[in-house]
Formats: structure tokens, C-alpha cells, sequence
């Protein structure tokens, strides 16, 4: 058995290099982006702002039916990555700086590596409710966001 990517690379064709493609990147954002806003609808929010991929600050900007302010943090990563506490951190500091009162992580993979605990404003769409949310619309977009990686 193989112990990961590059032991098995070496054995198939030689050398294993990853190579970081922003091309690639952009696309599985944009995508994941499409399939956000019609699953935000679905949850009955409102999108107020819609930030690029080389904006800073949380991705999308949207209000509930109490007329909240809900932020949207998009990770469009292949089913080989994990949420990690540095995302929570990152999403705690939204919360502070931005003045929201609830953040939705949605996320293209189901793995999870968090180990600090996790506010209750903070909700975490995983691959399998973000697959069910969208209603199994988008499943060529996501399966091209989960298979492949930059």
C-alpha cells in the first residue's frame, strides 16, 4: 500500500509535483460561488454583497428575514482537504470586524479537522448538505470543485 500521493506517483510515472494553477482556483471559486447564491435563496437570505476571489474580507454579505446580517465564508476545496481552526479564526475575526450575527462556512469537502470549539453562530455546510441543498443541481460543478486541487 501506498503511504500518500508521492510514494504513489513515484511507483505509476516518477515525480510527483503539485502545481498551483490560479486559473484552476478562480474556477472552482466562481463556481462554488453560482451554487452559493441559489442555495442562499433556498435558505431564504437575501444577498446584499457578492466579494471576489482577491477581495478581502468574508465572501458574501446576505440578510435573513428578521433582516439580520449573515455572512457567507466560501471554501471550494477538493474532497482530499479539511476545515481547520485556522478558517474558525478566520471566521471569528469576520464576525468581530464585520458585525455579523451568524456565519455559514460552506464547503466542498466532508473532512474536518477542528479541534477548538466552535461558536453557535457558526454554521458549517459540509459537501453532503451542500450536495442536498443544492438540490443535486450543481453535481457536475461539484464534482469538478472536489476533484481538483491546486
Amino acid at each position: 500500500m501506498f503511504r500518500g500521493i508521492k510514494e504513489l506517483y513515484m511507483e505509476a510515472c516518477g515525480n510527483y509535483k503539485q502545481v498551483i494553477n490560479q486559473e484552476i482556483k478562480c474556477k472552482k471559486a466562481e463556481l462554488l460561488n453560482s451554487i452559493a447564491k441559489e442555495v442562499l435563496e433556498n435558505l431564504g437570505l437575501k444577498i446584499e454583497i457578492c466579494r471576489g476571489v482577491n477581495q478581502q474580507g468574508i465572501d458574501i454579505i446576505a440578510r435573513d428575514k428578521e433582516n439580520k446580517k449573515i455572512g457567507v465564508e466560501l471554501k471550494a476545496y477538493n474532497c482530499l482537504e479539511a476545515i481547520k481552526d485556522r478558517h474558525i479564526q478566520q471566521i471569528n475575526r469576520f464576525i468581530e470586524k464585520e458585525d455579523l450575527y451568524q456565519v455559514i462556512l460552506l464547503t466542498t469537502t466532508d473532512k474536518n479537522e477542528i479541534k477548538e470549539n466552535v461558536k453557535p453562530q457558526i454554521r458549517i455546510v459540509y459537501y453532503k448538505e451542500l450536495e442536498k441543498l443544492s438540490r443535486t443541481k450543481f453535481q457536475k460543478e461539484l464534482d469538478y470543485i472536489r476533484e481538483h486541487s491546486v
